[in-house]
C-alpha cells in the first residue's frame, strides 16, 4: 500500500497500507501533503494614504490566478490507487484592521501528490510558479513549506497486506482489492524511516470521520475489528519461522 504526505501547500505518495472501513479491509496507498504559504510583502500605510504605499490585496490576484492554473494541471495526474493530486488553495490573509493599508498578503495552499513525486518535485514546481509570476507582473513574492507529510508506498501484496484483507473478507462482505489513501499518517514513518516494508493501516470505522467534531467507532465495527485483528496475528505468528 501507499500512504501519502500531507498539509498547506501538500505532497502525497503510492500504495501501501491496509485500511479498514466499517469492518472491511482494503489494501491503501496514501497520497502525501506539505502546505505552502506565499505572501506578497510590503509597508503597512493608513487608509488616508494609500498612495504612499502598495496595497498588497490587488497585487496577490494574479498569485491567485497562478495557483487556480496548478490546481487544474496538477488535477491531470492520477494515480491508480491515490487518486488525484491537487493543489488547493486553503487561506487567504490580508490586512488587520479596516483603516490601514495592509503591510502583506498570504495565500496558502494545500498541496496533495502521488508517491510517484518527490517533495523536491513540488518544491520545484512551485518556485517555477511564483517566480514566473512574479516576474511577469514585477511581485515581491516570499513562500516557505510550513508542515511536511511524506508519502510512503508498500507493495499491496505484502504478507500483513494479505492476511488482514483474507480475515477481514471472512468476516464482512467486503472486496479485497487494493485501494488508495488520500490522506498521510504514521504509516509514512515506519515505511520510509523504520524499513518495515510489510506495514499497512488498518482498523475499524468509518475513515471520513476522521479529524471531524463527532469522529467516533461504533461498537459493532469495532468488535469486527477486533476479532479480525486477533485471527490475522494469530495466522502471521503461525508463518513465523
Amino acid at each position: 500500500m501507499a500512504v501519502s504526505a500531507r498539509r498547506a501547500v501538500s505532497t502525497s505518495l503510492a500504495s501501501g497500507p491496509i485500511v479498514s472501513r466499517d469492518g472491511a479491509n482494503e489494501t491503501k496507498p496514501c497520497r502525501g501533503t506539505t502546505p505552502w504559504v506565499g505572501l506578497t510583502p510590503t509597508t503597512p500605510q493608513h487608509a488616508a494614504y494609500p498612495d504612499q504605499g502598495t496595497n498588497p490585496i490587488p497585487t496577490i490576484l494574479p498569485v491567485l490566478e497562478a495557483l487556480k492554473d496548478y490546481d487544474a494541471r496538477v488535477r491531470e495526474r492520477d494515480h491508480p490507487l491515490c487518486g488525484r493530486e491537487y493543489a488547493s488553495m486553503t487561506g487567504l490573509d490580508a490586512g488587520t484592521k479596516e483603516n490601514v493599508i495592509p503591510e502583506q498578503a498570504t495565500v496558502t495552499i494545500d498541496r496533495r501528490f502521488s508517491p510517484s513525486r518527490s517533495i523536491e518535485d513540488v518544491s520545484g514546481e512551485i518556485d517555477e510558479v511564483l517566480s514566473d509570476v512574479a516576474d511577469r507582473y514585477g511581485l515581491d513574492i516570499d513562500w516557505e513549506r510550513t508542515q511536511l507529510y511524506e508519502s510512503a508506498e508498500t507493495d499491496v501484496d505484502n504478507p500483513t497486506a494479505r492476511v488482514l484483507r483474507s480475515h477481514g473478507a471472512a468476516a464482512v462482505d467486503v472486496s479485497t482489492e487494493p485501494a488508495g489513501a488520500p490522506w498521510s499518517c504514521d504509516f509514512r514513518n515506519l515505511v520510509n524511516e523504520g524499513g518495515m516494508t510489510n506495514s499497512v493501516v488498518w482498523g475499524p470505522g468509518d475513515v471520513s470521520q476522521a479529524g471531524t467534531f463527532d469522529e467516533h467507532v461504533d461498537l459493532e465495527s469495532a468488535t469486527v475489528g477486533l476479532n479480525v485483528l486477533g485471527r490475522a496475528v494469530d495466522d502471521l505468528l503461525e508463518r513465523e519461522p
